[in-house]
């Protein structure tokens, strides 16, 4: 998808040099015309060699720990994480975005929101006024926040969720596909349901 966005709308910005992969399957292979170039250890050596500038992490939500790590990575060897943002996306002047952000197509971020580093949002999310999104958040297609909502760092947000105006949802929170949330929910939980409710407590992995 990321390939599908520089390509569609970043043609003249960045040549695509290739994929790090650490899945021995995709060892020398190609996927859409470019090659695996090696693995995730391979970094700082791929990036001499090509002399690449920029970094763009393909992490999913099911490794946020990797993907904040990473982004780190990056950082201290001195190469740019570029924001995408599909030409498809509203954006208003007034909102904030950081470094390493993705927004996919028919995403709607608008004024005075705030998204932090590294953060995904997937097609037809809305981000309405005021709303804050920590670092490497990641919001699943679909999801609507409305106003002056805050997520914490390391939050995955599934897909058709619904957020009410004025809550806060804490660090490390993972929150089911269709869940409506309409009071606050505490750090380190797992949340689902309409409304939603905490099913699980006590996530070990914390960034």
């Amino acid at each position: 998808m990321l390939v599908a966005i520089i390509r569609e709308c970043y043609p003249q910005e960045f040549r695509i040099v290739g994929y790090l992969d650490d899945d021995p399957a995709l060892a020398e292979s190609c996927v859409l015309d470019l090659p695996v170039l090696g693995t995730i250890e391979d970094l700082e050596k791929i990036s001499q060699i090509h002399n690449i500038t920029h970094v763009v992490l393909g992490i999913s939500n099911r490794f946020l720990k990797l993907r904040h790590d990473l982004f780190n990575r990056v950082k201290k060897l001195g190469l740019a994480l570029p924001s995408l943002i599909h030409k498809t996306a509203f954006v208003s002047p007034f909102a904030d975005i950081g470094e390493g952000v993705v927004l996919n197509p028919g995403v709607v971020v608008n004024a005075f929101a705030k998204i932090g580093n590294n953060v995904v949002v997937y097609s037809n999310s809305t981000i309405e006024h005021e709303t804050c999104l920590g670092n490497n958040v990641y919001i699943g297609p679909g999801v609507n926040f409305t106003s002056n909502t805050s997520v914490g760092e390391n939050t995955f947000i599934g897909a058709g969720s619904k957020i009410i105006p004025d809550i806060k949802i804490g660090s490390n929170v993972i929150v089911g596909a269709g869940s409506v949330i309409i009071a606050d929910i505490p750090e380190g939980t797992t949340v689902a349901g309409v409304p939603a409710k905490i099913i699980n407590s006590s996530r070990k992995s914390k960034i």
